[in-house]
């Protein structure tokens, strides 16, 4: 990818309507990895999509799970876990992880909604595929690799067109 910045000197992205967009590159800088430990907070720097398969009256549907929702911690685990497995060819040795949004950043911004964005990715047919993600900051609490991993890879579904990636949180990027 960084080669291939270099050579060209431009990103193109395809955009929902067919057209690309195209970005000059000016620079490309690495970013230093975190110390990673068992409690860290981060944020956001694209939603992250969760996603299930649930029952609905005319067959299988798609659910997007919002930021409060119960099963949202477990959901991000496991995610994680298979991302984990998918890189290292192995189980994780330790498979605790909990996600906890922050409440008093969600009360702030008016509420759940608030921090849930809706993401037009493309059109089939004239008819827009959309998903649901969220942008909050959170803590992840358990599994210092887990954690890791969410760092590494991002967090959650479509990470491969760009979604659930995030940064550590600190006092310059609250």
């Amino acid at each position: 990818l960084v080669m291939g910045l270099f050579e060209n000197n431009s990103l193109r992205i395809a955009g929902v309507h067919g057209e690309p967009a195209e970005f000059p590159v000016l620079m490309v800088t690495s970013v230093e990895e975190p110390v990673f430990a068992s409690d860290m907070d981060f944020r956001t720097l694209s939603p992250v999509v969760l996603k299930t398969t649930v029952k609905k009256d005319t067959g299988l549907g798609t659910y997007y799970y919002r930021v409060l929702d119960e099963g949202l911690s477990e959901a991000v685990r496991k995610s994680l876990i298979n991302k984990y497995q998918t890189i290292h060819q192995c189980s994780p040795a330790d498979t605790k992880l909990e996600f906890h949004p922050d409440h008093d950043y969600i009360e702030r911004k008016g509420g759940p909604d608030r921090v849930s964005t809706l993401i037009t990715v493309r059109e089939i047919e004239g008819r827009p595929i959309r998903v649901k993600g969220i942008t909050c900051p959170f803590t992840l609490s358990g599994s210092a690799d887990l954690i890791k991993t969410a760092w590494h890879a991002g967090i959650g579904d479509y990470t491969a067109m760009g979604f659930g990636c995030v940064e550590e949180k600190n006092e310059h990027n609250d």
